[in-house]
């Protein structure tokens, strides 16, 4: 699977990165929009399991490039929101969903809206955001809405409680060569 991430604005002289979900990370010195090893893993994992956004209304928070939403509606997400209080970050999610045939069912916010039962929630590398996080928890609360977010627990752990780790994964960075351990959080509903 192939996903292309071009940019509006050449970057490095870079007009367009395709990025393998099995690849490191891009070119070397270019790592377009910041496309993070837990980006590209989450990514993957959306791939392999379909059936986690199947027919589902996706939002992709924190979305910077878009590679997470774009995954979801290559793998057959109803609809994608970009959300990201970034308005270059959501121009750049559109043009990327636009590029990969996806953005009939794509929109992009700067805020979260209040979510349905069967909505999913993924983000990256978010935790360092304390006030998006707990916004995300509030909106998942008020709801029984599916998440998942993807963080390096060494570097910013998500808030346990309310979030439980589900699942581990490691990523090796092509730049530096070293290895980062990521979790896969999600809410726990079971804490007050």
């Amino acid at each position: 699977m192939v996903i292309k991430l071009p940019s509006p604005r050449p970057v490095f002289g870079v007009e367009e990165v395709s990025l393998s979900l099995d690849d490191t990370l891009g070119r070397e010195g270019v790592m377009w929009a910041g496309v993070s090893g837990a980006a590209r893993i989450l990514a993957r994992h959306i791939i392999e399991t379909p059936s986690l956004v199947k027919g589902r209304r996706v939002f992709d928070v924190g979305a910077g490039h878009g590679l997470i939403g774009i995954a979801s509606a290559l793998a057959g997400a109803e609809s994608v929101v970009f959300v990201d209080n970034d308005e270059d970050a959501r121009h750049v999610c559109m043009h990327n969903a636009d590029v990969n045939d996806d953005s009939d069912r794509c929109i992009a916010s700067a805020e979260l809206p209040k979510l349905t039962d069967t909505d999913i929630v993924f983000s990256t590398s978010l935790a360092v955001y304390k006030d998006a996080i707990e916004m995300i928890s509030r909106r998942l609360r008020d709801s029984n809405a599916t998440s998942l977010h993807v963080e390096r627990p060494d570097h910013f752990p998500m808030p346990t409680p309310p979030y439980k780790i589900v699942r581990e994964a490691s990523f090796t960075h092509s730049t530096n060569g070293q290895t980062y351990d990521l979790a896969f959080y999600e809410l726990d509903r079971s804490s007050p």
